[in-house]
């Protein structure tokens, strides 16, 4: 009786003629209701463009319109902060993490982009919370200082004069407008087990020298 059931729950594609198989006499009726076509003719008519209305230039303009801006429910500065108060806490799953650890590490982005990526991330994190304001040393402060005055450099910005310098998404130890020299104190973290300075900082280095083209000093504690 069962198998006579399933037999018989079947329908043409208006289209194609193909036979469409349904479990359950609900989704027979509601297909015949809807004229539905099979998986195959359904797929093709998505991709025909203008005959799909998500795909029509006029129509795409619209939806982009109305969700610009304040439109937009997730550019809300409310609703922001209860995504981030409601993702606070949670933990993904370790071989979750494992791929996204490997996706990122084999992902290539230019230099344009990774700048775009922290300057994206700094102004949402401004508009959210106020001016972002870097982590500092206090050490490394008074050893800028005390470059400044053996070099008779006298307009050094850091963290406790002026605030740390910002540049393509960096904060910078010290940096001098008028010598156009940026200044940045090592700690032991920066290097690897040989002595070598790590590949992000020497990569950091290289952007900021070729944005600012300025002159940059290193100086390890």
């Amino acid at each position: 009786m069962a198998n006579k059931l399933k037999i018989s729950l079947k329908r043409k594609c208006p289209d194609c003629g193909e036979e469409i198989q349904y479990s359950h006499k609900y989704y027979l009726n509601r297909a015949e209701k809807k004229n539905n076509k099979c998986g195959s003719c359904a797929r093709k008519n998505i991709n025909l463009g203008d005959s799909n209305p998500a795909k029509r230039l006029d129509v795409r303009k619209k939806i982009s319109l109305s969700k610009m801006g304040e439109k937009n429910p997730a550019k809300r500065i409310e609703v922001r902060k209860k995504i981030s108060e409601s993702l606070k806490g949670r933990t993904l799953p370790i071989n979750v993490r494992k791929k996204i650890s490997e996706k990122m590490s084999n992902r290539s982005l230019s230099v344009e982009h990774r700048k775009n990526l922290r300057l994206a991330r700094k102004n949402e994190i401004e508009s959210i919370y106020g001016k972002m304001v870097a982590n500092h040393n206090p050490e490394a402060c008074k050893i800028i200082d005390e470059y400044g005055k053996k070099h008779n450099i006298m307009d050094l910005q850091h963290a406790e004069n002026g605030g740390e310098f910002s540049i393509i998404g960096y904060f910078v130890d010290g940096y001098s407008p008028s010598k156009n020299m940026v200044i940045e104190v090592d700690e032991t973290r920066h290097y690897d087990l040989n002595g070598c300075l790590r590949e992000r900082d020497v990569t950091r280095q290289k952007e900021i020298e070729k944005h600012l083209k300025c002159k940059f000093i290193r100086i390890r504690i």
